[in-house]
């Protein structure tokens, strides 16, 4: 009996119980520094879809209202925080105590793609700026992957 077990936790361990070994990684720069992760969420419901890093310390959230993920090609991003355009993005990023939001005088679009049968949202570098404190500005960029 402790022969088959010892298999089992063997083969399990060779052959992907651990869940995030087949996820894609996600990467975004923040002011030139690369943070990176593969616990990402994506969550579809009927008010719209989420996928993000629920991170305060370094986080990422992009937002849609439509219930299902975007036909390829560039969308672009709401700069409105409160009642955004359905056919836009909502784009946040968490770092400490900063939430950062796009700037109004910075309009920009995610590019998204289908890589696999998985939805890649590309954002070129862009400025945010702290929702808290609009002297607090970062240069952001990144690549976020469907789990």
């Amino acid at each position: 009996m402790k022969k088959v077990l010892f298999i089992a936790a063997l083969s399990c361990s060779l052959f992907s119980c651990d869940k995030n070994r087949n996820k894609q990684s996600s990467y975004w720069y923040i002011n030139g520094e690369r943070f990176e992760s593969k616990d990402v969420e994506l969550a579809i419901g009927k008010g719209g879809a989420y996928l993000g890093k629920a991170d305060r310390d370094n986080g990422f959230s992009l937002g849609w209202k439509l219930t299902s993920p975007p036909q390829a090609g560039y969308v672009g991003i709401s700069i409105d925080t409160v009642s955004y355009n359905p056919a836009l993005f909502k784009v946040s990023f968490s770092q400490g105590d900063a939430i950062y939001t796009l700037s109004r005088h910075n309009p920009d679009s995610v590019l998204v793609s289908y890589i696999g049968g998985k939805v890649r949202y590309d954002l070129a570098p862009a400025w945010f700026f702290s929702y808290s404190n609009p002297r607090d500005s970062a240069l952001i960029s990144g690549q976020f992957n469907e789990p």
